[in-house]
């Protein structure tokens, strides 16, 4: 359990790395369309990671079943998890961020979370 502990925490050290350089030593004037999309995927992927330990390690605490916290399906609330942060830094970004705009992408995230939660688990029962 240490040994995976250490390599998905090796895994969130390795993007961060890869974002701080990223975002450091490039000028985004000079930079292709497609690389300026790179520090948003990264940053969704750290908190994807982040996101997984934490289900991953409160799930494995040592700790009585009565109390444990089951996650039924953590990579959908961990990938939702990520893209609420991203969408809202996206929107900044461009400059269109308002609480209109806030208000309605946690509508999507939420109406997300239900149908991939409801999609996920017929596809399980079949």
């Amino acid at each position: 359990m240490f040994i995976q502990f250490l390599k998905r925490t090796f895994k969130i050290i390795i993007i961060v790395v890869i974002t701080i350089l990223l975002l450091t030593m490039t000028n985004p004037n000079h930079m292709a369309s497609v690389i300026l999309v790179a520090p948003f995927v990264l940053f969704a992927l750290i908190i994807y990671q982040i996101a997984m330990a934490v289900f991953k390690y409160s799930n494995d605490a040592h700790i009585d079943q009565e109390t444990k916290a089951h996650i039924i399906r953590p990579r959908l609330i961990a990938a939702l998890a990520a893209g609420f942060p991203v969408l809202l830094l996206l929107l900044q970004s461009i400059g269109q961020l308002s609480l209109k705009d806030v208000i309605t992408v946690t509508a999507i995230i939420i109406l997300a979370y239900f149908y991939m939660g409801k999609f996920s688990s017929k596809a399980q029962t079949q």
